[in-house]
């Protein structure tokens, strides 16, 4: 991979990520494990955390791990009426080289 990368942090944006269970989840869990291991400095993971829930900052498999709370469920997709300010103010902190997004319903 080139050095773009290299030393540098990645953030994955995905509805849902473990201990929640599927495909997708396992699929963003390898990958972005093998990015922090074999490219990046860092590897964040921004995802639902539990309806009407707080917001937390967890440590996952050596990624760091932002399980936001959230309102509603439309088509199985986890929303916060708050999420926009919330992924700003983590994406500004976090200030990654690439952003890597995921949905459950194209």
């Amino acid at each position: 991979m080139n050095n773009v990368l290299h030393k540098k942090t990645i953030v994955f944006v995905t509805p849902y990520f473990p201990p929640h269970g599927g495909g997708l989840e396992q699929y963003a869990r390898a990958v972005a494990i093998r990015l922090q291991r074999d490219h990046a400095q860092k590897v964040v993971v921004i995802t639902s955390g539990t309806q009407y829930g707080r917001d937390e900052k967890t440590e996952v498999d050596g990624l760091t791990v932002y399980r936001l709370g959230y309102s509603l469920k439309i088509s199985n997709t986890p929303f916060g009426f708050l999420w926009p300010l919330k992924l700003w103010r983590i994406l500004r902190k976090e200030a990654p080289a690439l952003i890597n997004v995921h949905t459950p319903v194209p």
